[in-house]
C-alpha cells in the first residue's frame, strides 16, 4: 500500500539496494476514505529499512449519501534507517478536504511474516525458484502466506521460505494479553490525545477508542485537520530481536473514514453510546 504526507524531510538515507522501493499511485480520490501504509523489511546484515507508499482507496460506503473526501496527514521519517528500539516518527493526522463539516474515524490494520530458518545452522532457509513457488511481495500482504517465498535483495536468485503470518489484523488500543505473538515485537506509539472514555467537559479535541476505530472528537469544518495526532510513532522493541538476521516484514495500513456531522451520517457506523454521546457535546453535530 502507499503513503500520504510526507511533511519532513528525512535525517538518513539508506542505500537503495537495501531498500524496498514502492510507486506513488496517483489514482482518482474517492470519496470518503484515504488509506496510508509503510512497510517495515528487517534486512540481512542488521539493517533496518522503512518504506512507504500512498494511494487512495475506495471506501465500501463511497457511493452512499453522507460520505464525505478525508485526508491523513502524515510526519513520516521515510527510508530511514532502523535502529533496535529506537522509535521511528510517525505522526498521523486526519484532514477534511471536503467543503462540509464532518466527523472522521482512523483504523490501523497490521500485518507480519516471518521467514523460515535452517535448524542445522541458524540461517535463513533458501531455496531456488521453482514453477510451483507462489512469490510474496512487500505491497501485496495477502501473498505473505505460509509456504510461499520471497526473493532476496542482495542474492536476486535466491528466495526465502514464509514460515509463519498475521495479515489484516485491526489493531486494538492497550491490547495485551491478547495480542498475537507474531506482532508483539511491533509497538505503536499513540498520542496522548487518545482516550477511552469520552470526556464531554473537554475543550480541547482529542481522539476515542472504541471497538477498533479512533473517533475524532471533534467536528471537521471543511477544510481543516485534526488539531491533535492520533499516531506519534512505531517501535520495533529491541528485546524481541535478539537475532536480527532472523527476517521478518512488518506492514501497517491505516484508513481514515468521513461522513456528514449529523446523526443519521453518524448511524452508519453503528458506533457506540459512548461515541454518540461525544459527538452530540459538540454543538456543530446535527442531531
Amino acid at each position: 500500500m502507499k503513503k500520504s504526507r510526507n511533511r519532513n524531510n528525512p535525517s538518513k538515507k539508506i542505500s537503495t539496494s537495501k531498500a524496498i522501493k514502492l510507486v506513488l499511485k496517483e489514482n482518482k480520490p474517492l470519496f470518503a476514505a484515504f488509506g496510508t501504509g509503510f512497510v517495515l523489511v528487517l534486512v540481512i546484515g542488521s539493517t533496518f529499512a522503512w518504506s512507504s507508499y500512498s494511494s487512495w482507496v475506495k471506501n465500501h460506503m463511497q457511493s452512499e449519501v453522507g460520505t464525505l473526501d478525508v485526508k491523513i496527514i502524515e510526519e513520516f521519517e521515510q527510508d530511514s534507517v532502523f535502529e533496535q528500539g529506537k522509535k521511528i516518527t510517525k505522526k498521523v493526522d486526519v484532514k477534511n478536504i471536503s467543503k462540509n463539516p464532518a466527523i472522521v474515524r482512523v483504523q490501523f490494520e497490521e500485518s507480519t511474516a516471518t521467514f523460515k530458518v535452517d535448524d542445522s545452522t541458524g540461517m535463513l532457509q533458501k531455496k531456488k525458484k521453482e514453477s510451483s513457488d507462489k512469490v510474496a511481495t512487500t505491497s501485496d500482504v495477502n501473498s505473505w502466506e505460509k509456504g510461499n517465498i520471497y526473493q532476496g535483495k542482495l542474492e536476486k536468485e535466491k528466495f526465502y521460505v514464509i514460515g509463519d503470518s498475521k495479515i489484516n489484523y485491526q489493531y486494538k488500543f492497550q491490547e495485551t494479553d491478547t495480542r498475537p505473538n507474531l506482532l508483539k515485537p511491533f509497538s505503536l506509539v499513540f498520542s496522548n490525545g487518545v482516550k477511552t472514555v469520552p470526556d464531554v467537559t473537554s475543550t480541547d479535541p482529542y481522539w476515542l477508542y472504541d471497538d477498533g476505530f479512533f473517533y475524532y472528537s471533534k467536528v471537521l469544518e471543511g477544510g481543516t485537520q485534526s488539531g491533535v495526532s492520533v499516531l506519534e510513532a512505531v517501535n520495533v522493541l529491541k528485546e524481541n530481536l535478539v537475532n536480527p538476521s532472523k527476517n521478518k516484514l512488518y506492514k501497517i495500513d491505516v484508513s481514515a473514514y468521513g461522513v456528514r456531522a449529523n446523526s443519521d451520517s453518524l448511524a452508519k457506523w453503528t458506533p457506540s453510546q459512548s461515541v454518540v454521546q461525544m459527538y452530540e457535546a459538540d454543538d456543530k453535530f446535527e442531531k
